[in-house]
């Protein structure tokens, strides 16, 4: 009796008389059982993570990625352990023994964006974070890693500003709606503001909330109110301070020009709406204007120059940061 052709395939290709179709079926079972490992896997990583920087418990939310970054501080760069989630972003430090003994500093995604930062002699593999709160530089390993982090942050920081309608300020924002990136003070020998100012022992350092530049007390006395990173006064340097009145007294201006419908009657044809018949007939046609719009010169007021006591900066030194894996997740 002769065989069929898919006789003659079962008894020659496939091994143990397997159809392709038991084997096609057999291959999706196995990436089906896979990728539920992976899931399980994932759970149990954000759950771990949520855990450890006492985030709310939150069934949405899940761990993309986890590392270690150097982050570069006002005094001296430092490693801070990253955690990706679909909607945060978080660092933290003093991992000791899987335990967290500082407060995790937290940002939403959808206020988040990145920009690069190329390579200058032992600095490479950087890129900027920033966020209307707080920006900053961090340094990856390789550059594998530093493209990774940024991809991923870059598309689901997008994916979080299309769920919550919510977008990052763009660079032609205003002054006031920017948070800088800090300058090290080891960047800073003088004053980046009057540049006759020394920095020693005396002459301490401080920090523009607003430029980020390294300034003198004499060139920062002045306080503003930054309402993306802070709703009290703030330190400011005198650059950042005339910015930033020029920009409210045109913003004060723009206030006070009511805006004009060219469909509403003025006040000199509502008048005349308004007036008898008898009086309207003694009206003076002579092409002079009978009602003209009072003068209005409006007073900006601007904010006193007050000098309050001043600042000095803070240095706070905690554990060393200590932390065994750097792992992503897909």
């Amino acid at each position: 009796m002769d065989s069929s052709p898919a006789d003659a395939f079962d008894q020659n290709s496939a091994p143990n008389n397997v159809s392709p179709t038991a084997a096609v079926q057999s291959g999706q079972m196995k990436s089906t059982d896979l990728a539920g490992r992976l899931e399980e896997t994932r759970t149990r990583e954000t759950i771990a993570a949520q855990n450890l920087l006492n985030l709310p418990p939150n069934p949405n939310q899940k761990l993309l990625a986890r590392g270690l970054l150097m982050k570069i501080c006002r005094k001296k760069p430092k490693y801070r352990t990253f955690f990706l989630f679909n909607d945060i972003l978080v660092y933290t430090s003093n991992i000791v023994y899987g335990k967290s003994f500082s407060e995790p500093t937290i940002f939403p995604l959808e206020e988040v964006s990145i920009k690069n930062v190329n390579d200058s002699g032992i600095f490479r593999n950087g890129f900027i974070i920033q966020t209307p709160r707080k920006s900053f530089t961090v340094y990856a390993t390789i550059a594998d890693e530093k493209r990774r982090w940024m991809e991923g942050i870059q598309f689901y920081a997008n994916e979080a500003q299309k769920r919550t309608g919510k977008f990052y300020p763009q660079p032609d924002a205003s002054v006031i709606q920017k948070c800088p990136v800090w300058i090290p003070n080891s960047e800073a020998m003088c004053c980046m503001v009057c540049l006759d100012t020394e920095f020693t022992v005396v002459q301490r350092r401080h920090h523009c909330r607003n430029c980020g530049r390294v300034v003198c007390g004499k060139c920062s006395q002045y306080r503003w109110v930054l309402p993306s990173q802070c709703p009290n006064q703030v330190r400011v340097c005198a650059d950042c301070h005339e910015k930033l009145r020029a920009e409210q007294l045109a913003e004060k201006a723009k206030a006070h020009q009511a805006p004009t419908d060219p469909l509403r009657p003025t006040a000199g044809v509502a008048a005349l709406q308004a007036m008898p018949p008898s009086s309207a007939a003694s009206i003076n046609h002579s092409g002079l204007p009978e009602f003209a719009p009072p003068s209005w010169n409006p007073k900006l007021l601007g904010d006193s120059d007050d000098d309050p006591h001043s600042e000095s900066s803070s240095d706070i030194s905690g554990l060393a940061d200590q932390i065994a894996d750097s792992r992503y997740l897909r």
